[in-house]
């Protein structure tokens, strides 16, 4: 990965949680997204299958499984 930022570890959290989908693919363009956009540089990422949908009841959630 080129230009990436390192860091020292700091106790202080950023207080922002950003869930994201996991799909490598979108994870650069994400990260670009929110610091050009939003202003947003430091935050905690959730990657997870999905994204944000992931995590809300749709009433369809027993065939997200199967998928």
């Amino acid at each position: 990965m080129t230009g990436t930022l390192h860091r020292q570890w700091a106790r202080v959290r950023s207080g922002t949680l950003v869930v994201a989908c996991s799909d490598g693919r979108l994870q650069d363009a994400t990260d670009a997204f929110l610091a050009e956009e939003l202003g947003l540089t430091e935050y905690d990422r959730l990657y997870v299958p999905g994204g944000g949908g992931a995590l809300a009841a749709s009433g369809r959630d027993f065939i997200r499984a199967q998928q």
